[in-house]
């Protein structure tokens, strides 16, 4: 009786679900298959948390998932985003994972989360969909020297991963100034080993131009590209106003994201939202 009457609400939240999608205040995006994603760092996301987000046109989470979680709480927390259709990808990074020494925290993750698919397969829910790789090689002390080392072996880790994926995709968070620097070809690896990437595209008023090179290269070889807002508080980890748009609020990302579309038509980029804290903050203004 009880799993009739779940059967019930899923069916419900299901059509509501669905509903909602035309009226979303998040991405406003007709494209019901484009990608709008929250990163969501903290806490897992409670189902009034999932249900505000998919309100709000939110059909993807980037959770980053914490060794003290119990299997119940990872459990509750993906049957009820499976219960809103929202596609959740595993969130993890290390700056030392560049180097290729490092490639076992790596493999780590994908290896957890194979292990957290095969038991949610037999729970009947359904499962992490990916992993996103937030590896940040710049901030280490090496880079200034050896920058091209780390790519190739933030390149090589990857490769590596992508042989072991086996039905999860793996995609990449990548800064928007990778090709200005010099490194078009650690670009170009980047993306081809992977199934797609997500720009950090933080530099408010530039982003069609500094997303150019990336959506060109992510059209070539077929893959997914996703372009990351800033809504953090100015000074934090370093972030200006220049970076970030939590003093514009959610309409002005809203606003660029619509244009940025409107310039590589032939193209579907998705869209993505730093974090999920500052995007509920934003929308309760």
């Amino acid at each position: 009786m009880h799993r009739k009457y779940k059967l019930i609400s899923k069916l419900i939240i299901s059509i509501l679900s669905i509903l909602m999608l035309n009226v979303c205040v998040g991405c406003r995006t007709s494209e019901t298959s484009t990608v709008c994603g929250v990163f969501s760092w903290k806490d897992l996301p409670e189902n009034i948390d999932i249900d505000y987000l998919s309100q709000n046109g939110i059909n993807t989470i980037y959770q980053y998932m914490k060794s003290e979680y119990s299997d119940n709480d990872v459990y509750n927390f993906m049957d009820n985003a499976s219960d809103y259709h929202m596609d959740v990808y595993v969130l993890a990074g290390e700056p030392e994972w560049a180097y290729e020494d490092h490639y076992e925290g790596m493999k780590k993750v994908l290896d957890n989360a194979k292990s957290l698919n095969k038991k949610l397969e037999k729970e009947d829910t359904a499962g992490i969909k990916g992993i996103v790789y937030d590896i940040e090689p710049y901030v280490l002390k090496d880079w200034d020297e050896k920058a091209d080392i780390l790519l190739d072996g933030l390149c090589s880790n990857l490769i590596n991963i992508s042989k072991e994926k086996e039905d999860l995709e793996i995609l990449i968070c990548i800064p928007y100034y990778y090709d200005s620097k010099g490194y078009e070809d650690e670009l170009n690896k980047l993306i081809e080993c992977t199934d797609g990437i997500m720009v950090m595209n933080y530099y408010k008023g530039s982003e069609i131009e500094h997303i150019e090179n990336e959506e060109k290269l992510a059209s070539f070889y077929g893959k997914d590209i996703i372009n990351i807002y800033e809504l953090k508080k100015s000074g934090e980890h370093g972030i200006t106003d220049n970076n970030t748009y939590h003093d514009d609020g959610i309409d002005e990302v809203n606003n660029n994201y619509k244009e940025l579309k409107d310039a590589y038509p032939d193209y579907s980029i998705g869209i993505a939202y730093h974090d999920m804290s500052y995007f509920k903050e934003k929308l309760a203004e």
